[in-house]
């Protein structure tokens, strides 16, 4: 992919040095350049759509980490649905599992994870070699 941003200007620079370079397959270059313009007019209808309706609704989702001493980092071995099933299942932990097994607390926190899910319509724009 070049540098050069694919600003309008540089589209017609391009388009007319297709025309003029390629006039025994002026048939094929009109194709080609009827196939940019539908996937460009596709981009911005992408583009256009409010956020929402472009992927999935944001998930959100709460877990009970535990700190792994021995790596040092936080595991999340379990996600739960809401906050208050997290509390529950940390007091379980926390009641039956209190300590690893040499004797050392268990260190334990809640999370919250919010997922969002989004449209890239900058990866259909580098495939087609344009610029955003």
């Amino acid at each position: 992919m070049t540098d050069t941003p694919m600003t309008p200007d540089r589209e017609q620079e391009i388009r007319e040095r297709l025309e003029s370079t390629l006039k025994p397959q002026k048939t094929e270059v009109a194709e080609l350049l009827a196939e940019v313009d539908r996937l460009k007019d596709r981009v911005a209808e992408l583009e256009a759509r409010p956020a929402e309706a472009e992927a999935h609704p944001a998930k959100t989702q709460w877990a009970v980490e535990i700190y792994d001493p021995r790596h040092s980092t936080w595991v999340t071995p379990t996600r739960f649905h809401a906050p208050e099933v997290a509390a529950d299942a940390q007091a379980a932990y926390e009641k039956n599992t209190p300590m690893w097994t040499d004797g050392s607390p268990v260190q334990r926190r809640i999370v919250r994870e919010e997922t969002t899910y989004t449209v890239d319509t900058d990866l259909l724009l580098d495939a087609l070699g344009l610029e955003n």
